[in-house]
């Protein structure tokens, strides 16, 4: 990734990438009660890729999150 690349910012910088986190989380939240769904589709997906680089800063994946849901319905893929 290159080192000026947003992505890289948010990695070196834990507090702005959860600032980001919440900030995307309720830019969704306003489209989920009021917006027209395809700015809910470019908001979850902000969301979700903040999401996904403070996991990757904590040391885990969109793939651990899985897991956990599945663990939670009570089933296990393999």
């Amino acid at each position: 990734m290159p080192e000026g690349s947003y992505t890289a910012r948010l990695l070196r910088d834990p507090r702005l990438a959860a600032r980001k986190l919440g900030e995307e989380a309720a830019e969704a939240m306003v489209e989920a009660l009021a917006g027209p769904r395809e700015r809910l589709l470019e908001e979850a997906a902000d969301l979700l890729y903040h999401l996904m680089v403070v996991l990757r800063l904590r040391g885990l994946s969109i793939c651990d999150v899985v897991e956990e849901l599945e663990a939670r319905a009570g089933w296990r893929r393999g």
